[in-house]
């Protein structure tokens, strides 16, 4: 059965966010993930805006897959996707992409959530994992 998953990175840096697809893309033949993530910048709209958006993107959402680089992520939506992420009790796995010095953003922390290295295998095994299939 196909599971989908949140993906959080900043779709505004075309450089990451083109490493990411492919990444997903690679990972996504391995496994029977659908990824799910914020195409659409509806902040000019405001908090309310960004709030449906997420609702609708994670409503179906089994797992949130944080993935963190160098730019640091203070928007209104990386909160926002956590805390909804949060609420309803997605599982959550961060990772970091590599030659970056990225830190861990707070909510990590919080629920001491696994930290995995971007590396195809060890993602996919990590995603597999954290979402229970029926």
């Amino acid at each position: 059965m196909t599971k989908r998953v949140f993906v959080s990175f900043n779709f505004n840096d075309k450089a990451v966010s083109d490493r990411v697809k492919l990444m997903l893309k690679a990972i996504g033949e391995n496994t029977s993930v659908k990824w799910v993530w914020v195409e659409n910048d509806v902040s000019y709209n405001g908090d309310t805006a960004i709030a449906w958006e997420l609702e609708q993107l994670m409503s179906d959402c089994d797992c949130a897959l944080f993935i963190i680089g160098d730019n640091p992520r203070t928007s209104p939506w990386l909160d926002k996707e956590a805390s909804l992420a949060i609420a309803r009790e997605l599982s959550v796995i961060c990772t970091i992409l590599p030659e970056m010095s990225a830190q861990l953003p707070e909510f990590s922390k919080r629920l001491d959530c696994p930290v995995v290295s971007w590396h195809n295998e060890e993602l996919a095994d990590a995603i597999e994992q954290s979402v229970s299939y029926v």
